[in-house]
């Protein structure tokens, strides 16, 4: 069976990472290198590592749904434990 794998960008930091289909973009900012703030251990409660979607397409969670409005779900925020990756590129910002 083939891997897929899918890339990422993140603004401001400009790193870009290639990585497996799956995996949640907390952890695909490890391997860029980059740390992204958390509380809750990945558990999708605190809402630390809260990311916003810049171009591509990441369908809201229900921990995206119990942590932003409606109105900020439009604006691309998502919790980055959460989102898991699939085969469309993303760009990404985190809050620094």
């Amino acid at each position: 069976m083939m891997e897929r794998f899918h890339t990422l960008r993140f603004q401001p930091q400009g790193a870009t990472v290639r990585v497996p289909t799956g995996i949640s973009v907390f952890e695909a900012a490890g391997w860029a290198g980059i740390t992204i703030d958390s509380t809750c251990g990945g558990r999708g409660t605190c809402a630390k590592c809260r990311v916003r979607l810049l171009a591509g397409e990441l369908p809201p969670t229900e921990a995206d749904r119990r942590s932003f409005s409606a109105a900020e779900l439009s604006r691309g925020w998502r919790i980055a434990c959460r989102s898991r990756l699939g085969e469309v590129p993303l760009v990404l910002e985190i809050e620094v």
